[in-house]
């Protein structure tokens, strides 16, 4: 069974996050470490000694001006890209029907396979390499179905369905819970996501 763990992605979706989250992690060390850098660079390079003269003032610099509007800039810009090349790999358009329609209730989530009429409580069973189409609904109130190794957070609202795509790189049990407080038994809201080799989605043992 695998910990719910947002750092070892097992699917492409979740992968897009992660890797969306490394780049940018980066580019903000680096950018951390230049301005810290440059700051105690100033201030041991620029001192004031005994004896000698303060430093000559000046009124401005065009250049230096555009040169420390234009790099922050072309980073955000960068980011910007990156992010929206990570949000269409991690949230494609929902497929025009489900493969799977998962309903939150308190305190337990609903299972249901269009295609065979099955219906499961706490537990999905899904193909591996195979990306599903999930439809999210809420019967009562604000829940947050998270499987963080899979698939992104997504807030199933009543009323409102919402959509994420699950796949599974690899065969196991990826433990996924709510992430969003909906009464006194919320913490024991959680639900298992059984990823198999081959067959079908869902075992006949197991069709209600």
């Amino acid at each position: 069974m695998h910990t719910s763990n947002a750092l070892d992605p097992q699917s492409p979706q979740a992968r897009a996050i992660y890797d969306l989250g490394i780049v940018s992690t980066i580019i903000f060390v680096l950018v951390f470490v230049v301005v810290a850098a440059g700051i105690v660079y100033a201030i041991f390079r620029f001192r004031r000694r005994e004896g000698e003269p303060g430093p000559k003032q000046f009124a401005g610099s065009q250049k230096v001006e555009i040169i420390w509007t234009a790099i922050p800039f072309l980073i955000v810009v960068f980011l910007f890209v990156l992010t929206l090349r990570g949000m269409n790999r991690a949230d494609p358009p929902p497929a025009p029907s489900p493969d799977l329609v998962v309903t939150g209730h308190q305190f337990w989530w609903e299972a249901q396979y269009p295609a065979s009429g099955a219906v499961t409580a706490n537990e999905i069973h899904i193909p591996i390499g195979t990306p599903l189409s999930v439809r999210l609904d809420s019967k009562d109130v604000l829940h947050e179905f998270c499987v963080p190794e899979l698939a992104r957070k997504m807030t199933p609202v009543p009323g409102q369905p919402n959509h994420i795509w699950l796949q599974a790189d690899k065969p196991g049990v990826y433990i996924g819970t709510c992430s969003e407080f909906c009464g006194i038994q919320h913490p024991w809201m959680r639900i298992l996501v059984v990823a198999v080799v081959a067959g079908p989605i869902l075992p006949t043992s197991e069709i209600s």
